[in-house]
């Protein structure tokens, strides 16, 4: 690899060069200051490159205003920017915080004694409450109560299984569900 006139760098090995020579080996920097065609490609890379970064100069727009970067401060200017304002900073979060959590009201407290549950509850009934409440006495609207004559009906167990019979949970065919069974 040294000065072998059958070995040349390759693409990427001349934009390593290109960009810093000392970042190739020293074998290939030998190389590349013996062979002529070497020399050639690297110039060749450099001068494509150069005149591409002329036409980026010149396709780009000038700017508008010009930029300014601000002196680093120092002294007090420094501490209050790195110290003092961070802490300020920190102790409005740790006050406001303070603020929201003592204005915020108590919770409603319960009841202590039964009664008072109990009338606590009766104040709190809302209107659906109270429809369930008459449903469940007596689930049929007052019309009917009226067509029907009285609210005791006097029906008993026999009554209600002759009305609506009991239904047996087993199979209605003999069909087993087995192979070689005939279905009804």
């Amino acid at each position: 690899m040294t000065s072998d006139k059958g070995f040349h760098l390759d693409e990427n090995q001349l934009i390593t060069a290109a960009v810093d020579l000392s970042d190739l080996p020293v074998s290939m920097q030998e190389h590349l200051s013996t062979c002529d065609r070497c020399m050639k490609e690297l110039s060749s890379l450099e001068n494509s490159l150069n005149g591409l970064g002329q036409k980026a100069e010149q396709a780009a727009p000038l700017p508008v205003k010009r930029i300014i970067i601000p002196p680093e401060e120092t002294g007090v200017r420094a501490l209050f920017s790195e110290y003092i304002r961070p802490a300020f900073s920190l102790a409005a979060t740790v006050m406001i915080l303070v603020f929201a959590l003592w204005w915020v009201p108590e919770p409603e407290t319960l009841p202590e004694t039964p009664s008072d549950t109990l009338a606590h509850e009766m104040i709190e009934e809302d209107p659906l409450m109270a429809e369930v409440s008459s449903i469940l006495e007596n689930a049929m609207p007052e019309e009917y109560i009226d067509i029907s004559g009285s609210l005791y009906t006097g029906f008993d167990e026999e009554f209600m299984q002759f009305v609506v019979p009991v239904i047996n949970d087993g199979p209605v065919s003999q069909n087993s569900g087995m192979k070689g069974d005939l279905s009804c």
